[in-house]
């Protein structure tokens, strides 16, 4: 499965000029939304999505297979279009 999305560096962490992207998911009972991206994890081959921190400054986390790379794309005032990224 040859999957084509925007690369992460080494240590799987975009730049501060990464963007927040404007996808959310609908929580419990309550309506609210909940923003997140998705993520493909090379290392196991697996997508999970990355949930906005509760501080708005970036979307975490961990490959759910391994748990030992770690994800962080930085929040961007500007967006972007990409809606799906990828981690070595």
């Amino acid at each position: 499965m040859n999957l084509a999305y925007p690369p992460l560096s080494q240590s799987c962490a975009l730049p501060a000029s990464a963007y927040i992207i404007r996808m959310t998911e609908k929580t419990g009972g309550t309506g609210r939304q909940r923003p997140f991206i998705g993520m493909h994890f090379k290392c196991c081959n697996i997508y999970t999505r990355l949930y906005l921190n509760k501080a708005g400054t970036a979307f975490i986390g961990y490959c759910p297979r391994c748990g030992r790379k770690k994800a962080e794309v930085k929040v961007s005032p500007t967006g972007s279009t990409s809606r799906f990224f990828g981690a070595d």
